[in-house]
């Protein structure tokens, strides 16, 4: 359901992660556990932080980024994990470059103003893969539904787990 109708999002009350404890996947998951039980709280699926200067963090373990102005903008990872699957989608990303369906890929301060304006939403995460965000804070994001930018982006990282899980079975039986 989340997949065809997309999620919703608030802004987090809960600090951002400060130095190490920001880009060191540690035991540390009280934050993590308070961003969750603060989005169940308030009927959302997700809660993102901000860092100091009011730009986005990320959530309580999935990372965030938009499409602004035809851009996919991430948040600089000095204050947050390096998240695999986001890491990933940005490689990806390159080929809707290439295609003409986004004008760059790059990392951003993003702001709130950027958030509420943005085209989409994104949530990038092992457990989902990629999910359009369709609500931020009570408001409609792009046409309120999923956009282009999302389920291209879901083909591309489907299809990328498909050709790398044949890559991995391969090599597993050339090791027999």
């Amino acid at each position: 359901e989340k997949y065809e109708n997309g999620a919703s999002l608030k802004i987090s009350r809960i600090p951002i992660k400060e130095g190490l404890f920001s880009t060191v996947k540690s035991c540390n998951y009280l934050p993590n556990v308070l961003m969750k039980k603060e989005a169940l709280d308030a009927g959302v699926d997700f809660t993102v932080s901000l860092d100091a200067q009011g730009n986005l963090g990320e959530s309580s373990t999935e990372n965030c980024a938009i499409i602004l102005n035809d851009e996919f903008l991430v948040p600089h990872f000095k204050q947050i994990l390096r998240g695999v699957t986001l890491v990933r989608a940005m490689h990806l990303a390159q080929i809707l470059v290439q295609e003409g369906q986004l004008k760059a890929v790059r990392h951003a301060d993003i702001s709130q103003e950027n958030l509420a304006h943005a085209q989409e939403i994104l949530m990038l995460g092992t457990t989902m893969d990629v999910l359009a965000i369709t609500n931020y804070e009570g408001r409609k994001v792009g046409s309120g539904k999923p956009g282009p930018i999302f389920y291209e982006l879901k083909k591309l990282i489907e299809r990328d787990q498909l050709e790398n899980h044949e890559m991995v079975t391969e090599c597993e039986s050339l090791a027999l």
